[in-house]
């Protein structure tokens, strides 16, 4: 807020007070949350999520060419931040359940292609990019046995570079200055 405030913008500010307010107060009830409501508050977090990246697409604010953010009167949100929580939180409790790990897998990864999808479509690769990392970690913590991880793996690896042409040209940009090494993605 100190370095907000030296910028000189009080509105910015302000709205930067209202989300901290709002974020103390989720914690406080969540603080007191029984822990069985969680599945309740992922499950909620995931279809909501969905819901908005579904409505992205329908009216979206467009920035750069990219359409990620809802815009209610002067307040924005980007509704992957909130695909983030929600597919934690449902991941948890589809791999932490007591089915055979085949079918833990499948629901898994079931329930992540959803929102990667939606999110690819904006297109948003880095958000897509860390989902597809939540998902993975998650399936390393859910137990899922390094056999089939490492087969998915190669799978990816083999599948990557056919995709390639479906990326934007300031996507592949992006992705050509970071596997080059370069800090710059103009040269």
């Amino acid at each position: 807020l100190v370095n907000l405030a030296a910028l000189g913008d009080r509105s910015v500010v302000q709205h930067q007070l209202v989300v901290d307010a709002a974020g103390v107060a989720l914690f406080v009830v969540l603080l007191r949350w029984r822990s069985d409501g969680l599945r309740w508050l992922g499950w909620g977090c995931y279809v909501v999520s969905l819901l908005l990246l579904l409505a992205v697409d329908v009216g979206g604010s467009t920035v750069n060419g990219a359409r990620r953010w809802l815009a209610f009167g002067s307040f924005t949100m980007q509704p992957s931040e909130l695909a983030k929580l929600g597919l934690l939180l449902v991941l948890a409790q589809v791999l932490g359940s007591d089915r055979s790990w085949p079918r833990r897998l499948v629901a898994a990864l079931a329930v992540a292609a959803l929102p990667i999808a939606l999110v690819v479509t904006q297109p948003d690769l880095s958000t897509a990019a860390v989902l597809t990392a939540v998902t993975a970690t998650m399936l390393v913590l859910g137990r899922i046995p390094l056999k089939a991880l490492v087969l998915f793996l190669v799978a990816a690896v083999l599948v990557m570079p056919f995709g390639e042409h479906l990326l934007h040209p300031y996507q592949q940009e992006r992705l050509n200055a970071f596997l080059s090494g370069s800090t710059d993605a103009n040269g």
